[in-house]
C-alpha cells in the first residue's frame, strides 16, 4: 500500500474504496463457507431451537480451526507469491546482464 501514495488522489480514493469493497467480499465469503462447512458437519438435528453441548462445541472447534486453517493458507499463498515475485525479478536482472553491450576494446 506504500505505492498508493504516488498516486494523484483522484484515482486513489476510488482504488481503496475498491480494495475495501474486495476485503469486504472476501470476508463475507469466508464467514459464509465457515458457517456452510461447520453446519454441516455439527448440526444434525433440529428437535430444539438451540444447539446440545455437543453441537455446540463441535461449532466452535470447527470455527477455531476453519480460521486457523483460511490464515495459514493465506499466510502460504503470500510466502508463495512472493517467491514468484522473487525469481521474476532474477529472472529480469539476468536478462538484463545478458543484454548489455560488452565494454569497448581497449579499456
Amino acid at each position: 500500500m506504500d505505492s498508493l501514495a504516488s498516486l494523484p488522489d483522484h484515482l486513489r480514493g476510488p482504488l481503496l474504496q475498491q480494495v475495501e469493497q474486495l476485503q469486504v467480499q472476501d470476508s463475507v465469503k469466508l464467514y459464509n463457507e465457515l458457517v456452510d462447512v461447520c453446519f454441516t458437519r455439527c448440526v444434525s438435528t433440529f428437535h430444539t431451537q438451540t444447539l446440545d453441548d455437543g453441537e455446540d462445541k463441535c461449532i466452535k472447534t470447527c470455527a477455531e480451526k476453519y480460521m486457523n486453517m483460511s490464515k495459514r493458507v493465506g499466510q502460504r499463498w503470500q510466502e508463495h507469491q512472493a517467491q514468484q515475485n522473487e525469481q521474476m525479478v532474477q529472472s529480469v536482472q539476468s536478462l538484463a546482464q545478458q543484454q548489455q553491450p560488452p565494454p569497448p576494446p581497449g579499456r
